[in-house]
């Protein structure tokens, strides 16, 4: 007996250690793979240092993280995105110190990131930097042209809360213990709308969303109906309804520029609307624009095809561009007036498609629609109507929440209900505990949404 416990127990020790071993193992080469990577790159001895730490750090947490937050990529998809990353988007990194002459980095910003070169500037704190880096991975929209107004703010709002989260294995995990600062936090409203949204529809679906290289699902029709199917039409209308409300009302807080955007497109919407009232008229004005867009077509044409227009054009764009937008090369913009030709070529084909009949009406209604949403731009506290918003949505959630709970608990209920009572199992029927839907607590839905 004790030889069989001893026995048992030595096996035990050696799967731990053989499992120990396998881990230190993977993550030595993990390191070697980023050092491989980064001995490729011209990075700075100081950069290498930062980032070599912040995967230190990784290894160290994230076994922990994971236990705590539940639905997340595992470790080797985390790192291995990481570097990839590193390898693909980051050409050129800067740590630049905050005594030095030149401390102050873009904007007076704890980071800067160019895109489009490639290149981060970033004062040396590792999570700033690891922000950086995954903020440098993204795409500016990540939602189909055809809903606008969400493909705008609804693209910031997810790109920032999973950045945020892609902070939290260094940011809140110190190697001893979890400590959560807001003060920390890029943005505590973008990320607790970003958590929400991972808790109502899983983490998978948002990174799907979020590093989709090509826009060719349409992964905002598929969050819409999830949202429908998991919590109903009227739960999931809220839910929209109040994100949308909110991400316009962040938008506007954290660029101000955006705000004469909508206020004109806004001036433009009502516009519109309002010439839809008399369809004769209506159909004179998509003609107009159909020729206008034509002409703006061919005189593209005719820069791209001819190298002293191009020229003009590359210097006209870039006198006026702010530093963070300027145009890299004239093949760069070559490339830019291409996209913007097709753009157009697509919008003659949606004007022609809201002239059918059936469409017309629709088109009128998606435009009520978005004069709904840009009416928030009237809203005179914007602060006080962000903190309300985001009560809000708490309380969508909560609710949504509840309403699960029930469904998973009645559906437990069903099945012990289809078992013989206190029956001998056997192997196709496990013994069940009597459960009465009487025995449920009448408290426990309260329990529920106030944890």
């Amino acid at each position: 007996m004790y030889s069989a416990f001893f026995w048992n127990k030595d096996i035990g020790f050696v799967k731990r250690r053989r499992k120990y071993q396998t881990t230190i193992q993977r993550s030595m080469e993990e390191l070697e793979e980023l050092l491989k990577k980064l001995e490729q790159k011209t990075f700075e001895e100081n950069v290498q240092s930062n980032l070599l730490s912040i995967l230190y750090k990784i290894e160290t947490a994230y076994k922990d993280y994971e236990t705590v937050k539940r639905d997340v990529e595992t470790k080797e998809e985390y790192i291995e995105q990481l570097i990839k990353i590193i390898e693909e988007k980051c050409k050129k990194i800067k740590l630049i110190r905050m005594e030095s002459e030149e401390s102050k980095i873009h904007k007076n910003n704890t980071f800067y990131v160019d895109k489009t070169k490639g290149e981060i500037e970033c004062y040396p704190i590792e999570r700033k930097l690891l922000y950086a880096i995954w903020k440098i991975s993204k795409k500016d929209t990540i939602i189909e042209d055809k809903y606008y107004l969400e493909n705008i703010v609804l693209s910031d709002l997810l790109n920032a809360g999973n950045n945020i989260q892609k902070v939290e294995p260094i940011r809140d995990f110190n190697g001893y213990s979890w400590t959560t600062l807001n003060t920390e936090i890029e943005s505590t409203a973008h990320n607790l709308i970003y958590q929400i949204l991972r808790n109502l529809v899983g983490n998978k679906l948002l990174e799907k969303w979020v590093y989709e290289k090509e826009n060719k699902t349409d992964y905002y029709k598929k969050f819409l109906e999830k949202i429908k199917k998991e919590y109903g039409e009227k739960n999931s209308e809220e839910i929209i309804e109040t994100i949308i409300k909110t991400a316009i009302m962040l938008e506007i807080k954290f660029d101000k520029n955006k705000i004469e955007n909508f206020k004109e497109d806004k001036k433009e919407t009502e516009n519109e609307l309002k010439t839809m009232q008399d369809k004769h008229r209506y159909v004179e004005e998509i003609t107009k624009r159909k020729l206008q867009i034509l002409e703006e077509i061919k005189e593209i044409d005719n820069k791209i095809n001819n190298k002293d227009l191009l020229e003009q054009e590359y210097i006209i764009r870039n006198e006026i561009l702010p530093l963070n937008k300027k145009i890299f090369s004239m093949r760069v913009l070559s490339n830019i007036m291409i996209e913007e030709r097709e753009k157009k070529y697509k919008k003659i084909e949606e004007l022609n498609e809201i002239m059918k009949p059936t469409n017309f009406v629709k088109h009128y209604q998606e435009l009520e629609e978005k004069n709904r949403y840009l009416k928030y731009l009237e809203v005179e506290n914007n602060q006080q109507e962000i903190e309300n918003t985001l009560t809000q949505i708490q309380k969508i959630f909560l609710k949504c929440f509840q309403s699960t709970t029930k469904i998973s608990i009645t559906k437990l209920i069903r099945v012990t209900n289809r078992f013989p009572m206190n029956a001998p199992a056997t192997a196709n029927t496990p013994q069940m505990i009597p459960v009465a839907e009487t025995e449920v607590p009448a408290n426990l839905f309260t329990a529920a949404t106030a944890a």
